[in-house]
């Protein structure tokens, strides 16, 4: 559901900038800036990235739920942290900040994302709610650190809640 959740929000913004900017090849990739070997992916160059930064039990939302089915656990709600970071390396830096200042203009008029207005999202997900984050310059130089990377100039936004139900837990009982 998370993979769902991040390509389905990825997807919208990459046709608003492409919109946007008049732009006919991709602008937006879901992928971290780095392999594993903490060499630059190249397809990530004069692009945005989005990649998860952290997940985070909805402890509100996991209060107010009750068991759907005897034996199971009840659903739980997880927000996810998205980077978005924009690598257009020198002498385009400028880009970065442009299409920073475009990914805030998306979501400060998209913060709700639903059947409607995302076709893609999956089944399970009725809606996705998109908060701002806000990131000490403390935190983000540590997820920076973590990822491999170079800092970028990148934003982070909460997508609000994925549920996780466990499913029902049954017995096969034999015959008597």
């Amino acid at each position: 559901m998370i993979h769902n959740a991040i390509t389905s929000v990825a997807s919208r913004l990459d046709e608003h900038l492409r919109n946007k900017l008049g732009l006919q090849q991709e602008a937006v990739i879901v992928s971290t800036m780095t392999d594993i070997k903490g060499n630059l992916i190249p397809e990530v160059e004069n692009k945005v990235s989005v990649f998860m930064i952290n997940l985070e039990e909805s402890k509100i939302s996991r209060n107010g739920n009750l068991q759907v089915h005897p034996g199971s656990n009840p659903m739980m709600s997880i927000d996810v942290f998205v980077m978005f970071a924009a690598y257009f390396p020198s002498p385009n830096y400028i880009e970065s900040i442009k299409y920073i200042s475009l990914i805030l203009e998306f979501f400060q008029s998209n913060l709700v994302f639903d059947h409607s207005n995302t076709p893609a999202l999956a089944s399970g997900l009725d809606k996705l709610v998109v908060e701002f984050a806000n990131i000490s310059a403390d935190d983000l130089n540590k997820i920076w650190g973590m990822s491999g990377a170079n800092y970028v100039p990148c934003v982070v936004f909460k997508l609000k809640t994925i549920p996780f139900d466990g499913g029902v837990m049954s017995e096969t009982v034999g015959s008597i």
